[in-house]
């Protein structure tokens, strides 16, 4: 198991059933980020995503649902997804709602299922960085693949500034593998690419200056053109 499964899959477990914002590693110096932090990532989404009664999320690698959760009053339905079962029992057991339902599958699932339901909103948060170059793609050519409106990717480590991260250069080998804790870093260039090829539009959003490590990431927002 490498470091990016372990993390995902076993790390949640050392800690209580409540500790939410640890077993998803959403902690500044291993302490939960504070609800101020929380806040500032749900509006950066409800902007992003222009959220909105009559909208149906899909969260994809939702994890325990924590941060889902913080969606319901601005749509109509959730639909959480994550491939870790033990996230998934959290999050049932913690978060579910007439709101807000959970679906235990992998994003290879998900993508080769001819009966999941798309939403017109989806979002996927802090999950990126974990996903190799090809799966990605697939997953955002799948999203658009029929008549569906925005796919917000949150969290994505900025290649531009991992050296000013690491306090040193790093190989593009390291920066490039998605199987570390750290994750993979990307150029928003990569995005840019990707848009021109499957005929979407895409525009990047950055938290602001007062949201810990804003610097090191950037959001993505897609869209049919």
């Amino acid at each position: 198991m490498n470091p990016a499964d372990f993390d995902y899959e076993e790390r949640p477990k050392q800690f209580g059933r409540e500790d939410f914002w640890q077993q998803v590693r959403r902690t500044v110096n291993g302490q939960p980020v504070s609800e101020a932090q929380i806040s500032v990532i749900v509006e950066q989404v409800v902007q992003g995503l222009d959220l909105q009664k009559g909208d149906e999320l899909l969260d994809i690698g939702c994890g325990n649902g924590a941060l889902t959760t913080r969606f319901e009053p601005h749509v109509d339905h959730i639909i959480g997804m994550d491939r870790s079962s033990y996230l998934i029992d959290v999050g049932r057991e913690h978060f579910a709602s007439d709101c807000l339902s959970f679906e235990l599958m992998s994003i290879e699932e998900m993508i080769s299922s001819s009966e999941f339901q798309k939403a017109n909103k989806a979002l996927l948060y802090g999950v990126s960085s974990y996903l190799s170059d090809e799966l990605l793609r697939a997953l955002i050519a799948w999203y658009f693949r029929g008549h569906c409106g925005q796919l917000f990717i949150g969290n994505v480590r900025d290649r531009r500034h991992a050296s000013e991260f690491y306090k040193g250069e790093r190989t593009d080998d390291e920066l490039s593998d998605h199987t570390t804790s750290i994750g993979k870093w990307r150029e928003q260039s990569w995005f840019i690419e990707l848009a021109d090829q499957l005929g979407i539009s895409v525009r990047f959003m950055k938290m602001p200056e007062e949201f810990y490590l804003s610097r090191y990431y950037f959001d993505v927002v897609f869209s049919r053109a």
